[in-house]
């Protein structure tokens, strides 16, 4: 069952990696079609998809390129490590 964690959050973040290659601007516009459902369902989703909404968040604010990339790869390293299959 870990192996089924791990490979969605893996999944998430290749498709968000695809979505900064190909078309970055649809990264703003899901953090804008997000912000307009009511806030229950808003917060929901923060809860259940956390990283993943972190990195919508970040590249949508208007910190330097650079820097929104980086927090952002980084983010993605920290979750996949916390996610990684471990032996008990």
């Amino acid at each position: 069952m870990m192996y089924v964690f791990f490979g969605i959050a893996v999944v998430m973040w290749l498709g968000i990696a695809a979505t900064l290659i190909v078309s970055p601007g649809s990264l703003r516009d899901l953090w804008h079609a997000f912000r307009t459902v009511p806030l229950l369902v808003q917060g929901i989703g923060w809860l259940l998809l956390l990283p993943w909404m972190g990195a919508v968040w970040l590249w949508q604010v208007s910190w330097p390129v650079w820097l929104r990339l980086t927090l952002i790869a980084g983010l993605a390293w920290v979750n996949l490590v916390m996610f990684y299959p471990r032996p008990a």
